[in-house]
């Protein structure tokens, strides 16, 4: 699992050393995005990544209550855009911040 550093224009991917390399990376990743939700970053023994199988890809949906609410099978095949934008939009209305909910799911699939 790799973290993410901003370097100038572009990203540069490294592989963090230690637990405390990995966060301050999550972090700066998810600042850069502007993030509003709770993060979370894997241990640097990459336990979620293996219990969750996030390998090619895969797409969980986490409510305010810690409950998984969309579970997406093995990516890209195995789950579908429309699933989650039906999910996304139960949990938080047709729009976020007043942007179509299709929308920031299609930023984050050309992303």
């Amino acid at each position: 699992d790799f973290s993410h550093s901003k370097i100038g224009g572009g990203w540069k991917l490294y592989q963090p050393s230690c637990l405390e390399e990995r966060i301050e990376a999550a972090k700066e990743f998810y600042e850069t995005l502007g993030g509003k939700s709770p993060y979370y970053a894997d241990g640097i023994d990459d336990m979620a990544m293996k219990a969750y199988t996030a390998w090619p890809e895969r797409v969980f949906v986490i409510d305010s209550h810690g409950r998984f609410v969309y579970v997406g099978g093995y990516g890209p095949e195995d789950y579908t855009i429309t699933e989650l934008e039906d999910v996304l939009e139960r949990l938080f209305g047709p729009t976020v911040d007043g942007v179509d909910i299709s929308e920031l799911i299609g930023d984050v699939v050309k992303n």
